[in-house]
């Protein structure tokens, strides 16, 4: 519960402004008299995996004030809910500093590294789009477990290895901020999107079924490694 003061010369009203429609954040009272006032702003958790905001609008007589409230992810919540047991286990031995046997939003907010190489079994990466301030992201060989995985929310990512994994898919459309990127060894990605990732400097993508992909706008690419492919051009 948050108090907002305010001082108005005439009777007020205050009204809120949420095109998301969820009823998110309320405030009491909605009105009252002239002179100093006050209402309660009160927010259900955020349990989604965007930021959210409403407006409060407060007018009285001809006069009127527009007051942001910025909620972000995972306010409200205590712990970061994992999908999967190895995954979880991870991040609690690596990012559980008060030893409570949880991973909280606190703990991970600045966390920029994730390094899997010795986990080989992580069916679910469900969690890491709570780490939004991660940079570096190394996922271990021959994992064929890790069939998906959702980088979208990670936007800040740099330094992507995900090798010899099940993956069929591989979306980088949000990682715009990536300069290497090792995708080799598999077997079942035969398309990559790389045109949002004009910064990338290292492209590892051999032992792979990709049949085709465009490398036209990386025009700060340096280093480029896809031997034993499905490629039959190239631009």
């Amino acid at each position: 519960v948050y108090t907002l003061s305010f001082s108005a010369s005439d009777d007020w009203t205050v009204s809120v402004v949420d095109t998301s429609k969820t009823g998110w954040c309320q405030v009491f009272p909605i009105s009252g008299k002239a002179g100093d006032g006050q209402v309660q702003i009160t927010a259900s958790p955020n349990s989604s995996l965007n930021d959210k905001q409403v407006y409060l609008i407060i007018k009285a007589a001809d006069a009127e004030a527009q007051v942001s409230v910025l909620q972000k992810m995972g306010t409200g919540l205590s712990n970061i809910p994992f999908a999967d047991r190895d995954f979880r286990l991870y991040c609690i031995e690596t990012f559980d500093l008060n030893n409570d046997g949880l991973v909280s939003f606190r703990e991970v907010e600045k966390v920029d590294k994730i390094n899997l190489s010795s986990r080989w079994d992580i069916k679910s990466l469900g969690g890491i789009e709570y780490f939004r301030s991660l940079k570096t992201l190394i996922i271990p060989y021959y994992n064929s477990s890790l069939t998906a995985i959702d980088l979208s929310k990670n936007t800040e990512l740099e330094h992507l290895e995900i090798t010899s994994s099940g993956l069929t898919a591989l979306d980088l459309s949000n990682n715009k901020k990536l300069t290497y990127l090792n995708c080799g060894g598999n077997y079942s990605l035969k398309n990559l999107d790389l045109s949002k990732n004009a910064e990338l400097v290292t492209l590892k993508c051999s032992n792979a079924k990709l049949s085709n992909f465009n490398i036209s706008g990386l025009t700060k690419l340096e280093e480029l490694e896809c031997r034993y492919s499905s490629l039959t051009t190239l631009d």
